[in-house]
């Protein structure tokens, strides 16, 4: 699968892309990693955050939601995931550079869990995971 033709589409507040966005979250993020949906499904009316879909027009890849702090030059990125079918597969580095369109010459601040945080198990192995992917991004960091 090619990934040229992709762009990020806005996540407007319709209910059809707020319900994508939060059934997209509950999956990635566990209740206790995330707030209640009627607080996030708010924020995102009340343009407290931003979000956009990763997409090619037809099929959605990926999301993030994100603050942008133009006092700092900052995009705070909240959350940020690719649907599991697609990941290891240069997405979320495609959509890093194209959310780095949004505001060029802004820093990209992202978190991540502890993983030793966690006496779960699978919560760890996620965890670890994503830190593991955000390194296999390195490169693209040192490029903007």
């Amino acid at each position: 699968m090619t990934n040229e033709n992709l762009y990020l589409e806005k996540i407007n507040k319709s209910n059809e892309a707020l319900q994508t966005v939060l059934e997209f979250l509950d999956y990635d993020f566990p209740f206790m990693s995330r707030p209640p949906f009627h607080i996030m499904k708010s924020w995102i009316k009340k343009d407290k955050i931003q979000g956009v879909f990763l997409t090619n027009g037809t099929e959605r890849y990926g999301y993030v939601l994100y603050k942008e702090l133009s006092e700092y030059n900052v995009l705070h990125v909240s959350y940020l995931a690719i649907l599991l079918k697609f990941q290891s597969s240069g997405f979320g580095g495609k959509l890093i550079a194209l959310l780095q369109e949004i505001s060029p010459g802004s820093s990209i601040f992202l978190e991540v869990e502890d993983p030793d945080s966690t006496k779960k198990v699978e919560d760890r192995s996620l965890r670890l995971r994503r830190i593991s992917s955000m390194k296999d991004m390195d490169s693209l960091f040192s490029r903007m």
